[in-house]
């Protein structure tokens, strides 16, 4: 996955969106994506997913249980 070069690829790799470009990457040509790759794409973007279902858990609890809303 070569969009943006090899310089920017370690800094774009952190943004999320970035790791769902890889898999539908690898969904189009499985050969252009290592193995590891695609694993590490989702153990990223699951741990995104509970990130944010953590936060919004949390938001939650302390908007709407707590204070009564």
């Amino acid at each position: 996955f070569d969009v943006l070069g090899q310089a920017l690829t370690p800094l774009v790799a952190f943004i999320p969106s970035y790791a769902m470009l890889v898999a539908l990457e690898a969904s189009v040509d499985p050969a252009s994506v290592s193995t590891l790759a695609q694993a590490g794409a989702a153990l990223y973007l699951a741990a995104w997913i509970w990130i944010g279902w953590r936060w919004t858990l949390r938001a939650f609890e302390n908007s709407l249980v707590t204070e009564g809303r």
